[in-house]
């Protein structure tokens, strides 16, 4: 569901000269790296992208060296992350807007 409102906010644009990657880069072929209007994804290198991982940017997402992102996360937005993290299966990061003036009472767990 937030795939497909993410979609229609915001329309793909994938330019490859946009994504840069250091040495040592592994993504599995099911991952999904997107970038709109002027974003940028950098690798540092020695990283590891998982199967189902969607990374995608309208601004800049800078991934450090030695750190690996697992099976089916998600990072959107404006994120860095430092060198040798780790990103568990189904982790979420996010730096865009998450809608809740829609529902006002809803509560954050």
């Amino acid at each position: 569901m937030i795939r497909k409102i993410y979609r229609k906010i915001f329309p793909i644009k994938n330019n490859l000269a946009n994504i840069k990657k250091g040495l040592n880069v592994g993504i599995k072929s099911s991952a999904i790296l997107k970038t709109f209007e002027t974003g940028k994804i950098k690798f540092a290198g020695n990283n590891y992208v998982g199967r189902n991982v969607e990374i995608g940017t309208k601004n800049n997402i800078s991934i450090g060296y030695g750190t690996s992102i697992q099976d089916r996360s998600m990072i959107l937005g404006n994120i860095e992350l430092g060198k040798y993290c780790l990103l568990a299966p189904n982790v979420h990061l996010s730096t865009e807007s998450h809608h809740y003036n829609f529902k006002p009472n809803f509560y954050i767990r």
